[in-house]
């Protein structure tokens, strides 16, 4: 069993769990951009359609990704 599989075993909260995936998007989005390959502003836009493609059969995972995608929109320079 992996770090991350034992965390989750182990009892690590649902909000500890989503904070940790969300600030996992936040670094890829910014190592996106960073390497050129899509701008922030694009990667958030894009996050935001997923999300809504998502909380029509899962709501709750689909709020939580709107959520990220805000986050990640409010971070945009351009």
């Amino acid at each position: 069993m992996d770090e991350g599989e034992r965390a989750v075993a182990e009892g690590e909260s649902n909000s500890d769990l989503a904070g940790a995936q969300g600030k996992l998007v936040m670094f890829l989005a910014s190592l996106l951009a960073r390497a050129g390959v899509v701008e922030t502003n694009e990667f958030a836009a894009l996050l935001s359609t997923f999300a809504a493609t998502v909380e029509e059969t899962d709501p709750g995972e689909g709020r939580l990704l709107a959520a990220w995608a805000s986050c990640v929109a409010s971070t945009t320079t351009n």
